[in-house]
């Protein structure tokens, strides 16, 4: 049982961690998107153009993990 709610805890720490970050990159680029889902598209149209990157825009943890993945994010333990 305690395992099971710090599983949960972790879960909603990294999913709030790539929140952050998605609000942080937005807030990075010359024009910032008015919404997450706008950034979202964009980036990963630049990633397609930049790489050929497929970087799923469904959710902002989906989009982080393949940012991560795609290798343009480097994650520090």
């Amino acid at each position: 049982m305690a395992a099971q709610k710090e599983d949960r805890r972790i879960r909603r720490t990294k999913r709030l961690l790539r929140q952050a970050l998605a609000e942080i990159m937005n807030e990075m680029v010359m024009t910032p998107a008015e919404t997450l889902e706008d950034w979202m598209k964009d980036s990963a149209k630049r990633a397609q153009i930049y790489s050929g990157s497929i970087i799923r825009c469904t959710t902002v943890e989906e989009h982080i993990e393949d940012l991560i993945a795609a290798g343009f994010i480097t994650p520090v333990e």
